[in-house]
């Protein structure tokens, strides 16, 4: 299994950081690459999972130690719009074969970007309709819970849909941003998840 080291970009991007057998260590990696002035500056991170399965035995506080954050993850939802989650069972544990953590650097740039890429389709929180289905409305509204493969996969294809016009701008950061969103989401479209770990 290879290993990946995560070196964010200077534009404050996403890399792939790590596998699951040394996901461990991205505290300490985040907590070593985000000091400034004596001050810990706090990342994005998003994991995608993928190669999920069911978990049956049962789920103690020493299997939580053992296997989250490593090969296992608990499904929650986001009550507000709870099919984010569907093709998996809130609430159940799922071991997975794989996963993948996101580094999108800092918040405010990560905010920027997501705020472009709203204006980019036009998309805006406070007309009405703004929960309708439409490219990225799951994006727009996620803010916490799992997204399942099924939502995954339809954000996957509103990245190929819009990704001609996204390169037309000739931004590079937001492009660059862009495009590691997509490749978090492909990562989890088959049989995964996308989860917020940090921000």
């Amino acid at each position: 299994m290879p290993l990946f080291i995560s070196i964010e970009r200077s534009t404050g991007f996403a890399l792939p950081l790590i596998s699951a057998s040394i996901s461990r260590i991205i505290r300490a990696v985040d907590a070593l690459t985000h000091q400034q002035k004596g001050m810990k500056v706090m990342s994005v991170i998003f994991v995608a999972c993928k190669g999920l399965r069911k978990f049956n035995g049962i789920v103690d506080d020493q299997f939580r130690s053992a296997h989250f954050d490593t090969d296992a993850v608990e499904i929650d939802e986001n009550p507000k719009w709870p099919y984010f989650a569907n093709g998996l069972e809130v609430g159940t544990t799922y071991m997975y074969e794989e996963d993948c953590w996101f580094s999108f650097g800092r918040r405010y740039p990560f905010y920027e970007n997501v705020d472009k890429l709203a204006v980019f389709v036009g998309y805006d929180y406070r007309l009405p309709g703004a929960g309708d289905p439409g490219p990225f409305r799951e994006l727009f509204c996620w803010g916490k819970g799992m997204v399942g493969p099924v939502i995954s996969a339809k954000l996957v294809s509103d990245f190929d849909d819009w990704d001609d016009r996204a390169r037309a701008l000739d931004d590079e950061n937001f492009y660059n941003f862009y495009q590691d969103m997509r490749r978090m989401f492909e990562f989890a479209m088959k049989d995964g998840c996308v989860f917020l770990r940090n921000m």
